[in-house]
């Protein structure tokens, strides 16, 4: 006889008089009601679903909007949904239920993944903090004065780069 069962990490399943809490395939004889043999094979698989985030930008004059991407995460058959915890979800742009979500405001994003198999369901949550710097940026003139004589001059600013003006 061939079983096949999952369960969530941390939990165990109890196969004969063990309790398993790995993945694998076990066996295990067992007597019927008229004391025949039956050999059951265990096809057992734990569910540890993992979010992983890459690095979030944070909001400023040159990133209106930002990704959030758990594209990394790991699991058989993950399901992402996401929730805005700060704006009523006035924060989320697109990807509500994908692996990367687009936000335009600062705030806390959940993101739960339910992983599944068999009729089981295990989950992982985290939040997500995006912040946002909308300071006026740091400005550096380089090359002295626009006037008749000395054109161009170059500016600098700490979120963009070098823009050239003549006069």
């Amino acid at each position: 006889i061939n079983e096949t069962a999952a369960i969530c990490e941390g939990d165990s399943f109890l196969f004969g008089n063990t309790y398993l809490h790995s993945s694998g395939i076990y066996r295990d004889t067992f007597l019927s009601i008229q004391n025949c043999d039956s050999i059951v094979e265990l096809n057992l698989s734990v569910l540890d679903p993992q979010i992983n985030i890459a690095p979030v930008r944070t909001l400023d004059c040159n990133n209106g909007s930002v990704f959030i991407d758990a594209s990394g995460s790991s699991g058989s058959a993950l399901v992402f949904e996401w929730i805005d915890l700060v704006n009523g979800g006035a924060g989320i742009l697109s990807g509500q239920n994908d692996a990367i979500l687009e936000v335009g405001l600062s705030g806390n994003y959940l993101l739960t993944i339910t992983d599944t198999l068999g009729g089981i369901q295990c989950d992982t949550s985290v939040i997500i903090v995006v912040s946002e710097n909308f300071n006026n940026p740091l400005i550096n003139i380089l090359g002295g004065t626009i006037n008749c004589i000395n054109s161009p001059i170059q500016i600098q600013t700490d979120t963009l780069d070098f823009i050239t003006f003549f006069s």
